[in-house]
Parts: structure tokens; sequence; C-alpha cells
């Protein structure tokens, strides 16, 4: 955190809450302030898991990519460019 805040918050906690950041930010070599900010900071970034119908359309272009792929293949036996696989 390169900047200078100058903006106070003040924010009640749990006991416990604040002894998990007072933990947090000694394992991070930060101070309780700036373990706070990162872990908000964090929070607001996108994740791919806030997207499910990214998902399901990754999965639908890998589905139609895969038809192109067997009827490429289809063509290009067909007219002789490939030899078609053994049967298993």
């Amino acid at each position: 955190m390169s900047q200078h805040l100058n903006v106070d918050f003040k924010i009640r906690l749990p006991a416990e809450l604040k002894e998990k950041i007072r933990n947090s930010a000694t394992a991070h070599n930060r101070t309780m302030t700036a373990d706070i900010v990162a872990r908000l900071e964090q929070s607001f970034i996108p994740h791919l898991d806030d997207f499910p119908a990214t998902f399901d359309f990754v999965g639908e272009l890998d589905e139609r990519v895969k038809k192109l792929e067997r009827d490429m293949d289809t063509t290009m036996e067909h007219v002789g460019l490939i030899e078609p696989d053994p049967p298993d």
C-alpha cells in the first residue's frame, strides 16, 4: 500500500474477529489497517465464480469446437487428405 490513507473510519468488531485480523497482519508483516485494506481490495476483484453464465458459454463453445473438429476430420477423410482412424 503505497499511498497515504487520509480517511478515518471507525468500526466495531467482535473481539474474535479483531484477533484474527491481528494474527493475519502479523503473519503478513503488515499493520492491521493494511491487512484490512488488502482484504477489502481483494473482495472487489471479480472472480470467475461470479460469472456462472460464462462457464455455460465456454462449455457450449467447447462442444462446438469438438463438433467442428469431427466434421473437419470427416471431410478430410472423404476427400482423401487423411486416412480414416482404424476401428477400436
